[in-house]
């Protein structure tokens, strides 16, 4: 009890007469890593708005990249993208072949595959017509 005293009676002494007890670290927010000052930082695919609108339509990537927030097709979600273009697909989501597309030569990749897939119209079966997930 009596050590705990004199470490707050040596802490109060130090914050009276003004005496530094640590110095500022630097951050590197000077601007030199390539990153406007004052812009947020944001990774690929973070949800950027809500049902109500978008919280912020323009930021940055780690690597200095222009970040957009655009809304992903036929949902009111919003993610963070490299492009100014609807997202035809949230990337939260898996995506496979054969499921339903909503955007008709849109661009993705097959979740079990890896293989770049794209949103056709079907040209046979019952579901003749519909947009799915094709290679």
């Amino acid at each position: 009890m009596k050590q705990t005293a004199g470490i707050l009676g040596a802490a109060a002494l130090a914050l009276l007469l003004g005496t530094p007890t640590a110095e500022a670290i630097p951050t590197g927010s000077g601007g030199d890593d390539g990153r406007a000052p004052g812009v947020p930082v944001v990774k690929v695919g973070d949800y950027c708005g809500n049902t109500y609108g978008q919280w912020a339509t323009v930021a940055q990537f780690a690597n200095g990249a222009t970040a957009y927030c655009v809304r992903v097709a036929a949902t009111d979600a919003s993610v963070w993208s490299y492009t100014n273009q609807v997202m035809p697909v949230d990337p939260h989501n898996r995506v496979y072949v054969g499921d339903s597309c909503f955007i008709e030569g849109a661009l993705w990749t097959d979740y079990r595959s890896g293989r770049q897939i794209f949103c056709r119209k079907t040209v046979n079966g019952r579901l003749r017509g519909d947009l799915r997930w094709q290679f």
